[in-house]
């Protein structure tokens, strides 16, 4: 709170920034919007689920489940990411890139999760032994086989943070989750 002194912002050392990430499809002519997922992964026949949590601009991580089956192309993947999710996602066909932002900026939320890679602590569960915490905005709990597909990295269940902004007002470093 504000008692009537004068305040003054002594720098700005780093603007918040969305969390992004990219993945490559490498095999050229496998990169048409209407490549099906089992095309590029000749396991991901039948049912598949994207189970993601993801930041959104109220700070909360939003559970997000985007249900896909191996006839799903490129297209309803990209579809299905920019469907109300918090999420911002583009494909380039060319290049066979598909990049994911979210729409909220900071460095996500602190996340307790067990050996296999699922949040406990929410909804009931207590973590118990053997869970870590890991930041994220977004975080893959299920769905690997179908962001490897795609390119991604999948050797972490962080799939990305962004970062808060950091500033000194009268001497004092704080962190804010937007520039705003």
């Amino acid at each position: 709170a504000n008692t009537g002194a004068e305040l003054s912002i002594d720098s700005v050392d780093q603007l918040a920034t969305v969390a992004k990430v990219k993945g490559q499809i490498t095999d050229s002519t496998k990169r048409s919007t209407s490549t099906k997922l089992s095309d590029l992964n000749a396991n991901l026949t039948g049912a598949q689920e994207l189970k993601l949590k993801v930041l959104q601009k109220d700070g909360s991580m939003k559970d997000v489940n985007i249900q896909l089956t191996g006839d799903s192309t490129i297209k309803d993947v990209v579809n299905e990411l920019n469907n109300k999710h918090g999420l911002n996602a583009f494909y380039d066909e060319q290049s066979g890139q598909l990049a994911i932002a979210t729409e909220a900026t900071g460095k996500g939320a602190e996340l307790q999760v067990d050996s296999s890679g699922k949040v406990v602590g929410q909804g009931g569960n207590v973590p118990g032994a053997g869970t870590t915490s890991q930041w994220a905005s977004i975080y893959v709990e299920d769905g690997q086989d179908v962001l490897g597909a795609l390119g991604f990295d999948t050797t972490s269940n962080t799939l990305a943070t962004g970062q808060n902004a950091v500033l000194t007002i009268n001497g004092a470093q704080i962190q804010r989750s937007s520039n705003t």
